[in-house]
């Protein structure tokens, strides 16, 4: 059992795929806080609901939050508990936060969080992005030390997908992107685009790309991003070596137009 667990809870780890719907780029503005002053499109709150289930077994809800702060940073936080048979197993919690800010049109991590609460095998890491010497510093798994340079186009596990979902309202058909993992390492997070398929979900039946990662032996990894939502994501599908899966769909919104349609 401890080895489902801790497949689960890495499996979270990963999906922080984050889902900032680009449906809430609305509005755009200056950030005060952006060195740069720069304007872009900048995401409205909201808080959005997700289900994970392995093998078809609905295991964990899922609950994620944006907000603007007032001095015009943004909050990203998300919080995955127990549900059902897993409940019963175990009161393990994941939650995890970033603090961004606007520039260049893009979204720039500044503090990440992540916090695996476990009676048995609590994990916490936390890394500080300095934008005047272009280091990340702090703290990756298994308490190891992280302090390295890094270049414009860094992000954080929970806001990569932000510029995922840009590229491909500009069209491009491959996607790459330099994050620093759990390991306190930059990984390129490579995904090529394999076609349209039409999804039936809470909101209806929509018209989703889909995007396969690349070069990654331990798993196969597809996400379908919804184009009537500005390609925001709807459905993540992972199958392991062994054959299991393990999936994680949107089940419902607050703060968005389409959240309330019947």
């Amino acid at each position: 059992m401890n080895r489902v667990l801790t497949r689960v809870f890495c499996f979270l780890c990963f999906i922080s795929l984050s889902v900032i719907p680009p449906v809430l780029f609305a509005a755009k503005a200056r950030v005060g806080t952006d060195p740069g002053g720069d304007s872009g499109i900048i995401p409205h709150p909201f808080t959005a609901h997700y289900r994970f289930t392995r093998n078809k077994m609905h295991l964990i809800d899922m609950k994620r939050r944006l907000t603007r702060l007032e001095n015009g940073q943004y909050a990203f936080r998300t919080r995955s508990t127990p549900v059902g048979l897993l409940s019963i197993m175990t009161s393990d919690t994941i939650t995890e936060s970033s603090t961004a800010v606007l520039s260049e049109g893009r979204v720039r991590p500044l503090h990440y969080v992540y916090r695996h609460r476990s009676n048995s095998r609590p994990e916490n890491i936390e890394y500080r992005f300095d934008w005047n010497t272009m280091r990340v510093t702090g703290q990756a798994k298994k308490n190891r030390p992280v302090a390295r340079k890094f270049s414009a186009h860094i992000s954080d596990p929970l806001l990569y997908q932000l510029a995922m979902m840009q590229d491909l309202m500009q069209g491009k058909h491959t996607l790459s992107y330099q994050v620093v993992n759990d390991k306190g390492r930059l990984e390129e997070f490579v995904f090529d685009v394999a076609g349209e398929e039409i999804l039936k979900t809470s909101a209806g039946r929509l018209e989703a790309v889909k995007l396969v990662r690349r070069n990654d032996s331990s798993r196969q990894t597809q996400i379908w991003c919804a184009k009537k939502f500005n390609y925001l994501p709807v459905l993540v599908k992972q199958k392991l070596r062994d054959g299991t899966r393990m999936d994680l769909e949107v089940t419902g919104f607050s703060g968005l137009p389409w959240a309330d349609r019947p």
